[in-house]
């Protein structure tokens, strides 16, 4: 037998550990490995640091989307009865009223003169160019119906669902 063969031969027949391992290699080893363990752990807690900041800014941007559409809709119901304040007698109209903002339920009240939405726990309110009077409520319940404006010949602005 050549000098190889019984080294590896005697490599076989040792389960215990490689004999041509010094300590200092197990030692460079180890120290990979715990280098690479250090390494994964920070790359797991920046994940995390990640996810929390992304579902902040989520939960903002959710916000405002419902300002917008709570505002909005008050907004164009304002606009409606302005618009109805300043023409002439006799003025019908009817505004198409949506059954949820962004699948979620909503309340409707316009009292004297303000035109107030509820929604998504918050209140978007209008100021009206004139008083409308003991006004309307309309809760959850109204699902795609319109908002009847009506200027009577008088002068006199009724509000009404129909």
């Amino acid at each position: 037998m050549k000098k190889g063969q019984v080294a590896i031969s005697l490599f076989f027949f040792c389960k215990e550990k490689n004999p041509w391992e010094t300590k200092e290699s197990r030692m460079k080893k180890g120290q990979v490995a715990i280098e690479f363990m250090a390494l994964v752990g920070v790359a797991i807690l920046l994940l995390l640091l990640f996810t929390g900041v992304v579902a902040y800014y989520l939960k903002i941007t959710t916000q405002q989307q419902n300002a917008y559409s709570g505002q909005g809709l008050a907004m164009t119901i304002r606009q409606e009865i302005n618009t109805a304040s300043i023409v002439e007698n006799n003025y019908e109209r009817k505004i198409k009223i949506p059954g949820q903002l962004d699948g979620k339920n909503y309340r409707l009240a316009i009292t004297g003169r303000e035109v107030t939405i509820t929604y998504a726990g918050n209140d978007y309110s209008e100021l009206l160019a004139i008083d409308t009077g003991v006004g309307i409520t309309a809760d959850e319940n109204v699902v795609k119906r319109h908002l009847q404006i009506n200027k009577n010949g008088n002068g006199v602005i009724s509000l009404g669902i129909s």
